[in-house]
């Protein structure tokens, strides 16, 4: 028997009655869309019959591998998503749950604005530190930095105070830059024991005035968060999450 004849028969075997009949439509084309409420995002997906194929994916060695690797390419994934804008939806509802910070992840980036802080008031003790970026909005990835910003009188360059006061209390590593040419002054250091980039800069209220707005926007629109979440991680992906190469910053 022919291939082609193989999986006629083994096509018309799987399908029910009255749909047998090889001019119809296989029920891979056919939706009860009328249980469905396209109105309510949340309404289930109609089910969607799918046609055994002749030759099993597994005897695809490549068709296997990807099988064996989306759990750690999707791991956010938890379900089926349905290849229309529905599935869409649902799929950055879990991405956004699967990415967004976690209570230890809040608890880690708040201790070490607070070491910060305690370090900077010793020395400038008329200063004062503000978290804004992303970090303030609660919109940061895991590899986010943390952006803060310091107000107040001081004698003398804060930002060259603070670089020195990093260096003496040992809570940066040993590449701490000084970018005082950048249009925005800023000092750029990765936390030792956690890793987490922080640029502190001086002076400019532009930032906290931007997370102030971002808020205000979050609570008129509920879905912001999630939307700046994907296309956060869609810029990471492409190395265009830095103004000066090209890309956008938060």
């Amino acid at each position: 028997m022919e291939t082609s004849e193989i999986y006629k028969l083994e096509r018309s075997l799987s399908l029910p009655n009255g749909l047998r009949d090889e001019h119809k439509k296989p029920p891979c084309l056919q939706m009860d869309t009328a249980q469905h409420d396209y109105n309510n995002l949340h309404s289930p997906i109609p089910t969607i019959p799918i046609l055994s194929p002749l030759t099993p994916v597994d005897s695809n060695p490549l068709n296997r591998f990807r099988r064996q690797l989306a759990p750690r390419l999707t791991p956010w994934k938890l379900q089926d998503y349905h290849h229309s804008v529905i599935g869409l939806h649902h799929e950055i509802i879990d991405f956004y749950n699967y990415m967004k910070p976690t209570p230890a992840e809040k608890r880690m980036r708040s201790e070490l604005v607070t070491r910060i802080r305690s370090m900077l008031q010793a020395r400038i003790p008329e200063a004062h530190l503000e978290v804004f970026g992303s970090c303030s909005t609660q919109t940061y990835l895991p590899t986010s930095d943390i952006d803060l910003v310091i107000f107040g009188e001081c004698n003398g360059d804060p930002l060259k105070i603070v670089e020195e006061e990093l260096r003496a209390a040992g809570l940066a590593n040993k590449e701490i830059k000084f970018l005082d040419k950048a249009t925005v002054p800023v000092v750029r250091f990765t936390e030792l024991t956690t890793g987490v980039r922080i640029d502190i800069s001086y002076d400019m209220r532009s930032g906290p005035e931007a997370a102030s707005l971002v808020k205000k926007f979050i609570k008129t629109y509920s879905a912001l968060p999630k939307l700046l979440v994907v296309i956060k991680q869609f810029l990471l992906q492409r190395d265009f999450t830095e103004v000066f190469s090209g890309g956008l910053s938060s």
